[in-house]
Order: C-alpha cells, then structure tokens, then sequence
C-alpha cells in the first residue's frame, strides 16, 4: 500500500507541475501573441511606410525622366531652328514646310 501513495503522490506532484507549466504556458502564450501582434503591427507601419516613399521616389524619377526628355526636344528643336535653308537635306524651306497645307 506504501508504494500505492508514493506512486500516487509522485503522479500528483507531476499533474500539480503540469498543470503550474500549462497556466504559465497560456500566459506566457498570451503574452507572446501579444508582442507578436504589436510586432506585426509595426512591420506593417514599416511597410507602408516604405511603399510611401518608393511612390514618392518614382514620382520624382518621372519627373526627372519628363524633364530630360522635354530638355532633349527643346534642344533638338534649337538645333533644328538654327540650321540654315541650305543643309535641310530634303530641300526646300523647312521652317515653313509644316505651316503649307498638304495636297
């Protein structure tokens, strides 16, 4: 009968010990989800935040772009108005071919 309650009570300290972990477990598992969420949180601040400045970015490397491109056209057309009748390869006034209607 001895061996009956050591068994026993060596059982029942166990189940004690268990259930002392399982308490602590179910805190500490609410508090792990917690910080897990206060961590998802802030990714995502940080995400959105990181996508804000991605558009800000492209939208000044499309200005940049348009820029350079109207710069190119502005100087093309500069080069184009100072070039004399004479070089226009097709012959002819060039400066006024696109102001006579066509036939």
């Amino acid at each position: 009968m001895d061996r009956v309650w050591t068994a026993y009570h060596r059982l029942l300290g166990v189940a004690i010990s268990l259930r002392a972990n399982q308490e602590a477990g179910s805190g500490q598992t609410a508090e792990m989800t917690t910080k897990s969420v206060l961590e998802v949180d802030r990714l995502k601040q940080r995400l959105e935040e990181s996508e804000k400045k991605a558009e800000r970015i492209e939208e000044v490397l499309q200005e940049k772009e348009s820029t350079k491109a109207l710069a190119k056209t502005e100087k093309e057309a500069a080069v184009y108005a100072s070039l004399p009748d004479s070089k226009d390869p097709i012959g002819g006034s060039r400066r006024l071919a696109h102001c006579v209607p066509s036939r």
